[in-house]
């Protein structure tokens, strides 16, 4: 909805002849953020609210993760390696958003981290920053699929302990041949069939 309504501000952001009609969302279940308060006089975003863009988009999976991840490596471990990468993330956030000053990609465009890479390393750098962007996403997919195979691994696990409370994995069963009973006299012909499941 935000956008719809970026999209109507912005084609008669003066006037209201283009304003959100209410048949779309009501004006109580849509509360708009004042943008324009976000940035300075030149128009450009405020460097608070560009670093907790990056910060949340780093923090998406990560937020998923860190309960796993805690109990993987312990607290003392986590803690540690934790704040190392809360380290990493800061530094290199900060890199990203210093890089492109002073970097102009033709004429007034404003330069991406990909473009800063082609201008310092070559086509090679640019290819490399793509690559890694990628990386940034599939490890992404990694966490999620992590995550949700432990969660239905054990849901399943739940489920048919709970469907199935006769027959545990470890328990034997024991079946006795209909044949036994006609040679029950001397206890010759008795057969037992053990089973291990």
């Amino acid at each position: 909805m935000a956008i719809r309504y970026r999209l109507f501000s912005r084609l008669d952001p003066t006037g209201s002849t283009l304003t959100m009609p209410n048949h779309i969302v009501p004006s109580e279940f849509f509360s708009i953020l004042p943008f324009d308060d976000f940035k300075d006089e030149s128009g450009k975003q405020s460097s608070i609210v560009t670093i907790f863009s990056i910060w949340n988009t780093m923090m998406g999976t990560s937020l998923l993760a860190m309960p796993w991840a805690l109990e993987q490596a312990g607290l003392g471990w986590g803690l540690f390696l934790m704040l190392t990468m809360a380290f990493i993330a800061v530094y290199t956030a900060y890199r990203v958003i210093e890089s492109p000053n002073d970097l102009t990609v033709n004429g007034s465009a404003v330069a991406e981290f990909s473009d800063v890479c082609r201008y310092y390393w070559g086509k090679w750098g640019e290819m490399i920053a793509v690559v890694f962007s990628l990386v940034v996403l599939l490890g992404g997919v990694i966490v999620y699929w992590v995550l949700m195979s432990n969660f239905l691994f054990f849901t399943g696990n739940l489920v048919y302990g709970n469907s199935f409370p006769l027959i545990h994995p470890n328990q034997h069963l024991y079946f006795r041949s209909p044949s036994a009973k006609q040679h029950n006299s001397s206890g010759h012909g008795k057969q037992n069939f053990h089973l291990r499941r």
